[in-house]
């Protein structure tokens, strides 16, 4: 018998494998815990965007939909850049905003919390050093959040965005994905004083 043949029969190295072979238990196990793993990121996934559309008041199904597809864009994306955050406001707020609200930096003054956001015509000159920073070091994601809300370059949609780039931020320095849940959002609003 040849040795393709012998694999497709379940035989390994001339020899059968059983339920009981110490290599194949020790595989499934493997399996079993990266399994378990994937499940466990997909549903720390799942809390992280339900509850950041729950902050902003947001709990229907397409909205968590169209935050999925905006995070698996940013999932792929090696680096931040103008052209990632546009794109992914975009995707986040495909069915919410009309024309140029999505996808677009605003063009009109918006207020946040009893101040006036950064006038729209210096918005693009903020965003640039900030996607230029790409979050050089794993503590400065938390700073960079702060400094994106601040910034508030969208009319809408600003905090659920911002929470995406947080999060892709502290993935990509190998931190976990970060929860703020709805009923923590008081304490999450302090960051912003």
């Amino acid at each position: 018998m040849k040795n393709k043949d012998a694999v497709r029969l379940g035989r390994k190295g001339g020899r059968a494998t059983s339920k009981n072979d110490p290599d194949r238990k020790h595989y499934r196990k493997l399996a079993e815990n990266m399994n378990r793993k994937i499940r466990e990121k997909k549903d720390l996934l799942v809390d992280f965007l339900e509850e950041s559309n729950a902050i902003e008041g947001v709990y229907d199904d397409d909205s968590f939909k169209q935050a999925v597809y905006a995070w698996e864009y940013l999932k792929k994306q090696k680096e931040m850049s103008i052209g990632v955050v546009l794109k992914a406001h975009k995707i986040l707020m495909l069915h919410h905003l009309v024309g140029m609200d999505k996808g677009y930096f605003r063009r009109v003054p918006v207020w946040i919390g009893g101040r006036e956001g950064i006038k729209s015509s210096f918005i693009r000159e903020a965003m640039e050093p900030w996607c230029l920073n790409d979050w050089l070091r794993p503590e400065d994601w938390k700073r960079h959040h702060i400094k994106f809300e601040h910034i508030h370059p969208f009319i809408d949609g600003n905090g659920r965005l911002g929470r995406l780039l947080m999060n892709w931020a502290r993935v990509k320095k190998g931190l976990p994905v970060l929860v703020i849940k709805e009923s923590e959002k008081q304490d999450y609003y302090k960051w912003f004083k």
